[in-house]
């Protein structure tokens, strides 16, 4: 049998560079200052570029690593000349090449992806280095100032300047997050532009300028118990446990809309579309919003909202227990007709509705990144009140403990502090629910206050250790994945080492944010054939952008009393076809079953050391792969997703196994994986 070894490479850290087969969204600059002084908006140019960029590219998202491309295109060359060697093996010479002379073809190919790489590497670097001068000097300008916040007036201008947004798009990035950039700049430390870039720009590869300050490290107990079981049992007799197994339903992403009307315009140049904006006489009517949802820039409508759970109640009567792992929002971001009031409103209106579908069900509801306002950004405890995000935790507590999802001890006790809490489910069965988002790249407080934020890594470390005395099993759930590019990487890496030690206690883990239908491995730090942990990833209800909607079903040994493990047994995944549902606007969309985990990728169980060897058969086998990404992107009616070439696929395969942003860039500049090259 194939070991999973770490993926290394003979570089050093300082050495990192962006790989070639990171696709690159290129956009054209805007023009140059002519009638503010450089030192005044250089450095406000790179967070207001950022910032505005954030919010209009959330949606492109075509691959797991590459969508933070368009956040940063600013930066990148309009128009870089194909050189002559990608050109000679893109055309018709290439093909023939590739078929008459396949090692010379690797060999210029090979070539090619190190030229590739070279300029997506100085391009990286540059945008790093232009960042954290720029940010610096800015932030210097504006504790020079007798009154800092009159550098909201500069934030304006450079938003109408870059691009020229409208005076109300620019009002409204300046009324949301200039007050949360002022008080960074005006209280933050010196270091507070090497950790913002570093931090925000980390899928570029931005390493900070001291390494070893933004350092840290939670205590863990390092203890083992004294008896020790093994990981797992890969002959798991699946149908006489399946038949006595609890049944969870994983809800993620719904992004509700109310606001949806269908038949409205569907390509538009706001935020988000179809809400309302109606179609011209002369304007194509495919543009038009479909009845159910729309693969566009578009989130989910009550009515479809409103059928999924009613489909689900029929169709699964006998749930045990629903995961909700956060954004419950739509992707509006930031805007004067949607506050706070609005906000808590709708996440009423979605509660309720749940409620309404499953009255006697027990819930356990995660925040997501696009639960707060303004977008993503989770305060510390030592700032203003008008900017805090204690309303959030406190509104939304009352909200969850008045439908049952929150008990009073939870809601006033660590989620009312930061938006996490733990449950005992049993005297053998323990849920933890952590707030992710706290580690999110976008989060800007983490320049701010980076070393575990309210202490969340340290109370999760405490819990487990908790938990393994009174053998206890834990399930953990969140919204963003830590081991996702978008989580910094000093948060992940603790995490990890959390979930390293307590790997026998947890037995499931549970996020969303990415929209898609997948999962991830954590392996042992020394033996890297042991897959110690299975990380599953729910399919998003939205079908923002280009998915069908979807929900997923695990099977989970929960109903054995006492000789509970709490395993994920099986998953399987529901969707609905959108274009097919849209052309019957009057009959309900027609829900099926797309897949099975354990029939369609013939294997025993999903437990890790299964999901181990389906992820060498995913490396190996491209009949697999093809069948993992149809699933992966919900089978919607997109024939550009199919495309994945062997860059495109060895990334797919470093998603799964990388515990981190690191660990992750380490493996796609690996010459090799498993011992051989990805077919």
């Amino acid at each position: 049998m194939e070991t999973l070894p770490k993926c290394e490479v003979k570089s050093s850290d300082h050495d990192r560079s962006v790989p070639a087969y990171w696709p690159q969204t290129r956009r054209v600059a805007g023009q140059k200052v002519k009638t503010m002084k450089l030192p005044t908006v250089f450095g406000f140019f790179i967070v207001i570029s950022l910032m505005s960029q954030i919010t209009v590219s959330q949606s492109n998202r075509i691959q797991p690593v590459s969508h933070f491309a368009a956040a940063t295109s600013f930066l990148t060359s309009p128009a870089w000349p194909e050189n002559p060697l990608s050109s000679l093996l893109n055309n018709r010479p290439g093909s023939f090449l590739k078929f008459a002379f396949p090692q010379l073809f690797q060999m210029l190919q090979r070539a090619d992806d190190i030229r590739k790489t070279g300029e997506e590497s100085v391009r990286a670097a540059t945008i790093c280095r232009v960042c954290k001068a720029g940010l610096r000097i800015f932030v210097d300008f504006t504790r020079a100032l007798p009154n800092p916040r009159s550098v909201l007036h500069v934030f304006f201008f450079t938003c109408k300047w870059y691009r020229n947004y409208s005076d109300a798009f620019c009002n409204e990035i300046k009324d949301s997050f200039g007050e949360h950039f002022v008080f960074m700049m005006v209280n933050g430390d010196r270091s507070l532009s090497n950790k913002f870039c570093s931090i925000l720009l980390q899928p570029l590869g931005c390493e900070s300028d001291d390494p070893k300050g933004i350092d840290w490290n939670v205590r863990i107990n390092r203890t083992l118990p004294a008896v020790q079981q093994s990981v797992g049992n890969n002959s798991f007799d699946i149908e006489h446990y399946a038949s006595a197994s609890t049944k969870v339903l994983h809800l993620t992403d719904i992004h509700l809309d109310l606001d949806y009307v269908p038949g409205s315009l569907a390509e538009c140049t706001g935020i988000l579309c179809c809400r309302g904006q109606k179609l011209s006489e002369e304007t194509n009517q495919a543009l038009g919003a479909g009845f159910y949802g729309d693969y566009r820039n578009c989130d989910l409508p009550y009515h479809t909202f409103e059928s999924a759970l009613s489909h689900i109640a029929t169709s699964h009567p006998d749930i045990d227990i629903i995961y909700l792992t956060g954004d419950f929002i739509p992707h509006i971001e930031f805007g004067d007709d949607f506050g706070r009031a609005e906000f808590v409103k709708l996440v009423h209106n979605c509660t309720q509705t749940i409620v309404k579908y499953f009255p006697n069900t027990t819930v356990v509801p995660t925040l997501g990144n696009h639960d707060t306002l303004p977008a993503f950004q989770f305060t510390p405890t030592r700032v203003p009140l008008k900017i805090s995000t204690d309303w959030l935790y406190k509104s939304l507590g009352e909200v969850w403990t008045q439908s049952g999802w929150l008990l009073e001890s939870e809601a006033r006790g660590t989620f009312n502090r930061g938006g996490f809490f733990d449950r005992e489910v049993s005297p053998g069965f323990r849920i933890v629910v952590l707030n992710t988002n706290l580690c999110y790249t976008f989060n800007f407080w983490q320049a701010f206050e980076d070393e575990d934020p309210f202490g969340q890594l340290q109370w999760l470390s405490d819990v487990l250790g908790k938990a393994e005395k009174l053998g206890q099993k834990v399930h953990i759930l969140g919204h963003i994945p830590p081991s996702l590019s978008e989580c910094w990487h000093v948060w992940s890496k603790n995490y990890y080492n959390i979930i390293t030690r307590y790997h026998l206690t947890v037995t499931g883990q549970f996020f969303g944010h990415t929209h898609f239908d997948e999962f991830a491995l954590y392996y042992h730090p020394t033996n890297k054939s042991e897959a110690t942990n299975g990380v599953f990833l729910g399919a998003s209800l939205t079908p923002h952008t280009n998915l069908n909607p979807g929900y997923k079903i695990y099977s989970v040994d929960g109903a054995r009393g006492e000789e509970s493990t709490y395993k994920i047994i099986d998953h399987e995944t529901w969707i609905f076809n959108l274009t097919e549902a849209n052309l019957n606007p009057k009959k309900p969309p027609q829900w099926f079953k797309l897949y099975k985990a354990t029939e369609a990728y013939d294997i025993p169980n999903v437990f890790p050391e299964s999901l181990h060897l389906f992820v060498q058969k995913l490396a190996s086998n491209t009949t697999i792969f093809e069948k993992y990404l149809r699933n992966f992107y919900k089978v919607a009616d997109v024939p550009q997703q199919l495309i994945c070439d062997t860059s495109c696929h060895k990334e797919f395969i470093c998603n799964i196994v990388s515990y981190n942003f690191n660990n992750l860039a380490d493996c796609l500049l690996a010459d090799q994986l498993w011992g051989g090259q990805i077919s």
